[in-house]
């Protein structure tokens, strides 16, 4: 079993379960990025083993808004021992983002949970937070609804 963060369409993408975290968005076509997501990016769609999510403690719980989840939880792979690559081979086009997202910010008039998931993620960074206290152990939001399908199961909560 292998769980994925999707914020990419993928247009050419291999999905093959692999042996440690992959991220699967390298080559963007027709975005306003540009064709090529920075080495130090690790989101837009990822691939890894449950065990590997597991270990990470999942993704906070903690971050709310656009911004920086994805960051927290390479550093969390990384904390607990996991090495993380990149497939070359894939493209992929960009999900819509959010309109706040859209504009061009300014130090001062960044979302406000923006600039709290960045500080939230600058934490983690440093070693001032423990991944381990929160995080996937932690859920405890309400299950709305449960619909089992081919290959995956959708997971409706209350927030």
């Amino acid at each position: 079993m292998w769980l994925r963060n999707v914020d990419a369409v993928p247009i050419e993408a291999n999905y093959g379960c692999p042996s440690e975290p992959l991220r699967l968005v390298t080559r963007l076509v027709g975005s306003r990025h540009g064709a090529a997501r920075d080495a130090r990016y690790f989101g837009g769609a990822i691939s890894l083993k449950r065990e590997q999510f597991q270990a990470a403690n999942g993704f906070s719980n903690e971050y709310w808004g656009w911004g920086k989840e994805d960051d927290d939880f390479l550093f969390r792979l990384w904390f607990c021992g996991r090495i993380c690559y990149a497939d070359q081979q894939g493209a992929f086009e960009d999900l819509p983002n959010p309109a706040e997202q859209q504009i061009h910010f300014t130090k001062l008039s960044k979302p406000a949970t923006l600039r709290a998931n960045r500080r939230r993620r600058s934490r983690l960074m440093r070693g001032l937070l423990d991944f381990r206290n929160e995080g996937l152990d932690r859920v405890s939001y309400p299950v709305a609804r449960v619909a089992g399908t081919t290959g995956y199961d959708r997971i409706v909560v209350s927030i």
